[in-house]
């Protein structure tokens, strides 16, 4: 959802800046994600089966490095972009110190700020969801559908 709004085009007139995951799969089964800047500057796979790694997210390895480095060039609040969609506040940002301040940051500007949460989740996902200066949407199949449109009706209404 974010992901089509980031490269929708509908947001005319906004510099968007943030992140957005993408399945890796085979033919067969999801081998991982990827993560990728909007703008297409920076990207790479974030999560894969054949990364070694000490921070393990079941049977996948994570690439905190590439995490990090988008945090510092898409999470940065530059006076440029003025709306940040992030896919997503998850298991793999909590292990991400740089994330987590760079996402207060963001929730603390006056700038439109469009993240994914997860449903269920402690410590940091606890913390961005007891604020008391958010809107939470829940994303069902019911509603799956009809989300993308609502959320370019909230982002004209906000601008």
């Amino acid at each position: 959802m974010v992901r089509e709004v980031g490269v929708s085009g509908k947001v005319e007139g906004r510099t968007v800046r943030g992140l957005y995951s993408d399945v890796i799969k085979d033919v067969k089964e999801r081998q991982g994600w990827r993560l990728d800047a909007f703008d297409g500057s920076d990207g790479g796979v974030l999560v894969h089966r054949d990364i070694k790694s000490e921070r393990r997210m079941g049977g996948y390895g994570v690439n905190l490095g590439l995490l990090e480095r988008l945090v510092n060039t898409q999470m940065a609040l530059d006076g440029v972009a003025n709306i940040y969609l992030i896919d997503e506040i998850g298991i793999v940002a909590h292990w991400s110190q740089q994330f987590d301040t760079a996402m207060d940051y963001l929730l603390a500007s006056d700038t439109l700020v469009i993240a994914i949460i997860r449903d269920r989740g402690d410590g940091y996902v606890q913390q961005v969801k007891s604020r008391y200066d958010i809107e939470i949407w829940e994303i069902s199949r019911a509603n799956h559908d009809t989300i993308s449109s609502q959320l370019f009706d909230w982002i004209q209404a906000h601008s």
